[in-house]
């Protein structure tokens, strides 16, 4: 196990959100995935993509239909492909 996923920093969620959205991808679950959580979300990867008061996306919740976890699940698929493609 990756120590740095289970840190307590408050950004557990974000983690488990993103570890979800690359399992709705199809990207199998291992080590460098754990690796790529992490990075993802100490990267601020989902900003812009997690709704908040402030900002409640809806717009870009229109081209998903109102699915949240399709819109953040579009972000962790843009930058694992950015990261795995060479």
């Amino acid at each position: 196990m990756i120590e740095e996923f289970r840190l307590d920093d408050g950004k557990m969620h974000e983690r488990q959100l993103c570890l979800l959205c690359c399992m709705k991808n199809g990207i199998p679950i291992q080590r460098s995935t754990y690796e790529f959580c992490h990075d993802f979300v100490t990267g601020d990867e989902f900003e812009g993509y997690i709704p908040t008061e402030e900002d409640p996306l809806e717009e870009k919740l229109k081209d998903f239909n109102g699915d949240y976890l399709a819109l953040a699940a579009s972000r962790v698929k843009e930058i694992w492909k950015q990261r795995h493609t060479l």
